[in-house]
């Protein structure tokens, strides 16, 4: 249950990057930094988690 939570959770931030990349234009609106890196690190970061949660799951760490 959890790993498919974990991926509704990064359907929406890759979502929500598609929005602020491509229809806003985030990067010229409020910069480079706030606007490409923080989502890049937020959306690497989600990956991860959806990562360690798929092997947590394999492991029997988690139900």
């Amino acid at each position: 249950m959890s790993v498919y939570l974990f991926q509704i959770s990064f359907a929406g931030i890759f979502l929500q990057n598609i929005h602020s990349f491509f229809m806003i234009d985030a990067i010229g609106v409020i910069g480079i930094v706030q606007g490409l890196i923080m989502p890049s690190i937020v959306t690497i970061f989600a990956f991860v988690l959806i990562v360690v949660n798929t092997i947590a799951k394999k492991s029997h760490w988690i139900r």
